[in-house]
């Protein structure tokens, strides 16, 4: 061997390449696992206020016709209006 020069085994070799090869792989699952990060929970989902008019009955409605007009039968307030049943003649 010439003065001055290592010999540097076939098997040290290997093994710091397997060394720098594990080190790159475990980074790189590192990044993809550290920005999926945990999964945060769905945001809780709260229904829509009771509205008279919506034309959804909710709460204390008696009747909800999709509008707010009076005198169709459901009054502005959501209230059953004029139940007078008519009156047959015969």
């Amino acid at each position: 061997m010439p003065k001055g020069s290592t010999d540097v085994s076939p098997m040290v070799v290997s093994f710091l390449l397997m060394l720098i090869i594990g080190v790159i792989v475990a980074f790189i699952i590192w990044q993809v696992v550290s920005k999926s990060g945990p999964q945060k929970p769905a945001p809780a989902v709260t229904p829509p206020a009771a509205a008279c008019g919506n034309g959804f009955l909710e709460g204390g409605e008696e009747c909800d016709d999709g509008n707010t007009a009076s005198g169709d039968g459901c009054s502005s307030a959501c209230r059953i209006e004029g139940t007078s049943a008519p009156q047959l003649t015969s």
